[in-house]
């Protein structure tokens, strides 16, 4: 963001958007993980763009496509289980770090200007002009929505037409769901490798252990708040 040198109401003909730190434990009582962010607090009823915002969210059918992918064969697509193959199917969850950050405001469309937090020495007499999508206002998700398939078409993959969320990669044969910032793929241990090689190179990213059948592939991960369990014979969650 920048610093305008006023207010933005005689830009906008709205004050600026007021700001809140978000502090939120990702963990729990035993290992705690918190995270502290500011974030807007745009409401549809302050916003008189008339502009509508929509981000799809996949249904739980898209993870379960994933799952799905590495424990049946149609076609060509063969998942390999053996433990010691170097091309055994895994399958791999990624979380992108302050993800709304990395999708850059459209510079054609109306100004979006926010509060300084009380912490700021120009708190109260200048406002904050976004460059980049801020968790709490309006077009943030669309944004971070349009950011990330972009990214993902660039390396190779073909968006779902049903399910906008799900996409598959042809010649290295990864299905991926992505929701919010979390990215649920399947495939081939090595192009797994490839994808989130190249993920880390446009996003901070966390990475789980990779699921799999090999002695020292993980044998459980979370996804969605869920437990996924890799098992001899079949994958729960």
């Amino acid at each position: 963001m920048k610093k305008p040198h006023n207010t933005a109401r005689y830009r906008t003909g709205r004050p600026p958007i007021s700001v809140r730190w978000d502090d939120v434990n990702k963990g729990d009582d035993f290992n705690p993980n918190y995270r502290s962010r500011l974030v807007a607090r745009e409401l549809k009823a302050m916003d008189k763009s008339n502009n509508n915002y929509f981000a799809p969210a996949p249904p739980l059918e898209a993870l379960r496509t994933v799952l799905s992918s590495a424990m049946t064969k149609i076609g060509q697509h063969v998942p390999i289980w053996d433990p010691a193959s170097k091309e055994r199917t895994q399958i791999s969850f990624i979380d992108v770090k302050r993800a709304y950050f990395n999708a850059k405001i459209d510079p054609e469309s109306p100004p979006v200007f926010v509060e300084l937090p009380q912490e700021d020495d120009d708190h109260g007499s200048k406002c904050a002009q976004l460059l980049r999508h801020m968790y709490g206002t309006r077009g943030a998700a669309d944004g971070w929505q349009e950011e990330y398939s972009t990214m993902l078409l660039s390396l190779g993959f073909t968006q779902g037409e049903s399910c906008p969320n799900v996409f598959w990669h042809k010649t290295k044969d990864i299905c991926c769901s992505v929701h919010g910032d979390d990215f649920a793929s399947s495939g081939a241990s090595p192009t797994l490798d490839w994808m989130e090689s190249e993920i880390s190179k446009h996003y901070e990213i966390t990475i789980q252990p990779r699921m799999g059948p090999g002695p020292n592939d993980a044998k459980e991960g979370r996804s969605l708040n869920r437990v996924v369990r890799w098992l001899e014979d079949r994958i729960e969650y």
